[in-house]
């Protein structure tokens, strides 16, 4: 049986994490022995995603530079994969140099992020390590072609898989889902992610303000990990009490279904200032809502089709996003238009 270590650096669960275990689940565990790893100090909601009976176990750090290499490098070093996968940009560099250290094993990483978003330290690190990967996956051609200018590789290196839709996973979790909204009379947006600048949730909620001055009988639901010490998160909560939107904007915290959210909402706003690929969007889409997105990734022009599926704005501009919200509203229940890989582009890495 052939061995795959797959890491991960973050107790949360975003979109690169939910795409890595998509891929594990693909394959079929009577050929596969899939380990997953947490890098930092805990777990974490991440072991609500993995499928039972996947081992799941801690390496445990203070921060990424806490000697990280090595203790990946000694986890190999007992297991012997034959294959090691991690899908993180900030990860990847030390996932691939201690990779390199026990050699006899295949790596294969995948970029989650505009190549612009990798600076300092990071960039330098990622040139001198990913000439040493074997597979390198980019999420869209232009991401592809960025990869391969910025960092100085080879074309035969870097191959392009579009994101994948877990579709088992989102028909289980809404097959006797019921509306968790309270307030059936309003019409609803829902935001989806992490509390980060990067994700734009301020963006979101300054559109929905201008939005709300149109028309109030619309509220807006933002689904992610709350957390207090977050400052970001913070910034967040104190732009809806200063808009006056404390009885229209709802913080619902993490979701262990996410899609129940999505599938009763009116709309999905996608707000984020960058994007590698969306999956959040992707999984709405699919879900029949049509959404209103920023132009945070080169491809957003592939996925949404304006005025069929959803609408357009350019990253920060709030007052149009909050006009395209509205127009949203009135759009008939959608389908995801986007062409995919099929897992079997995904299978073929690990053989």
């Amino acid at each position: 049986m052939r061995k795959i270590a797959i890491f991960f650096l973050s107790p949360f669960c975003g979109g690169a994490e939910r795409m890595t275990i998509t891929i594990a689940k693909l394959l079929d565990r009577s050929e596969y022995d899939v380990r997953f790893f947490v890098i930092g100090r805990q777990i974490g909601e991440i072991k609500d995603f993995i499928p039972n009976g996947y081992p799941l176990s801690l390496i445990k750090i203070r921060n990424i530079i806490d000697f990280t290499t090595l203790r990946l490098y000694r986890v190999l070093r007992k297991i012997y994969p034959q294959y090691v996968f991690c899908s993180l940009h900030y990860l990847n560099p030390q996932v691939i140099q201690a990779a390199n250290w026990i050699g006899r094993c295949k790596i294969i990483i995948r970029f989650n992020c505009a190549v612009e978003n990798v600076q300092g330290i990071l960039r330098y690190v990622t040139i001198k390590t990913y000439s040493k990967a074997d597979v390198i996956i980019a999420q869209t051609e232009k991401m592809r072609d960025d990869i391969i200018e910025v960092f100085h590789l080879s074309n035969n290196k870097v191959l392009t898989l579009h994101n994948l839709i877990d579709q088992e996973t989102i028909v289980k979790k809404i097959r006797n889902a019921t509306s968790p909204y309270e307030n059936e009379n309003r019409k609803k947006f829902v935001w989806v992610g992490r509390f980060d600048k990067i994700k734009g949730a301020d963006i979101a909620v300054e559109a929905f303000t201008e939005a709300y001055r149109k028309d109030n009988n619309i509220c807006l639901y933002m689904v992610g990990k709350v957390d207090d010490g977050n400052e970001y998160y913070q910034y967040v909560k104190r732009l809806v009490g200063e808009r006056e939107m404390n009885g229209n904007i709802y913080f619902v915290g993490f979701q262990n279904n996410p899609y129940c959210w999505m599938k009763f909402a009116n709309c999905f706003i996608l707000s984020s200032r960058s994007e590698g690929s969306p999956n959040a969007l992707f999984e709405s889409l699919y879900l029949g809502i049509p959404a209103v997105a920023t132009r945070c990734t080169p491809n957003i022009d592939d996925i949404i089709k304006e005025g069929e599926n959803g609408y357009i704005v350019d990253v920060g501009d709030i007052q149009e996003m909050s006009i395209k919200m509205l127009k949203a509203l009135k759009l008939e229940e959608v389908k995801i238009v986007y062409n995919h890989s099929t897992s079997n582009d995904f299978k073929n890495l690990f053989k």
